[in-house]
């Protein structure tokens, strides 16, 4: 074989690595449910690993403050995500970050093949939380004044106030991103389902039941997560919680709402981190102290 013959097989056989590397990409994209709109399985699971892997540093926020502080305070969700751990006493502690660490890894391998970026579509999940969560405070302000009817109480709005300490401030990141995988993840998609076999049952059609199903998740997940505030609906957990009050029962109920439909648009992750960092902005002073 000539020297001509092999650069024309070495140009053709590098020709074809390029064309098939860029089909593999284009073929990756469009499997992907967070940036294609695919709903296959296995786009739906890298979502959902996507979601936690970006959700992973809040937490771990979460476990610094508890393993730090001398507090016994813990998140509602937290608490019911994790209740079933509660016959180990002490080592369910323990128990629930190795299920964190675990699941991390679970994650971790599901994304492996497509781990091209992935740094970058972390950062951008965080960048997004940041830019939805400036967004969150005037659209339920708008929602509330469009309702009309119901007035803030005594004390609802505050200005800036002394700074929270660190491990106060890693608590409340990280409750947010509990809050997001027990009421959007957990219970959205388990409301969903039931609304949707239901429907199916009584012989809907498959987009009448998916609409309901949608509906059902959207607003009993909100509904749930605005009534765990409550003191009537937390004593069973062994601790306390709040009087009703109208104006805050509403605010919580669409801000649940929103929190659901950000998730079913865009993911688990950046739900989490516009909770988050919504949630940081009201402890520094930025909006109502007892909204979330």
């Amino acid at each position: 074989m000539s020297e001509h013959d092999d650069e024309y097989e070495e140009e053709y056989e590098e020709e074809y690595e390029e064309e098939y590397e860029e089909e593999y990409e284009e073929d990756d994209s469009a499997e992907d449910p967070a940036e294609g709109g695919s709903e296959s399985v296995p786009g739906v699971q890298r979502t959902l690993a996507l979601g936690y892997l970006a959700c992973a540093p809040l937490l771990a926020a979460y476990e610094w403050s508890l393993a730090t502080s001398a507090e016994t305070t813990r998140s509602t969700a937290e608490m019911c995500l994790f209740r079933f751990l509660l016959p180990l006493g002490e080592d369910a502690h323990v128990a629930r970050r190795w299920i964190l660490a675990g699941l991390l890894l679970v994650c971790i391998q599901q994304v492996a093949g497509h781990s091209r970026g992935l740094g970058i579509r972390l950062l951008k999940v965080v960048g997004e939380g940041g830019v939805w969560a400036l967004l969150l405070a005037p659209t339920l302000i708008l929602c509330t004044h469009l309702l009309g009817g119901l007035a803030p109480p005594d004390g609802f709005s505050v200005g800036p106030g002394q700074a929270p300490g660190l491990q106060r401030a890693a608590f409340i990141l990280g409750a947010a991103a509990h809050e997001e995988l027990f009421f959007r993840v957990i219970l959205y998609s388990g409301l969903y389902l039931m609304a949707r076999v239901l429907m199916s049952f009584f012989g809907a059609g498959l987009t009448s039941a998916r609409l309901v199903g949608e509906a059902a998740g959207l607003v009993g997940s909100a509904a749930i997560f605005a009534a765990l505030h409550l003191t009537v609906f937390t004593t069973w957990l062994g601790r306390g919680g709040e009087a009703f009050e109208p104006f805050v029962f509403l605010w919580r109920l669409l801000a649940g709402m929103a929190l659901a439909g950000l998730l079913r648009w865009r993911g688990p992750g950046v739900a989490a981190w516009t909770h988050a960092l919504f949630n940081l902005g009201l402890l520094l002073g930025a909006g109502p102290e007892r909204v979330f």
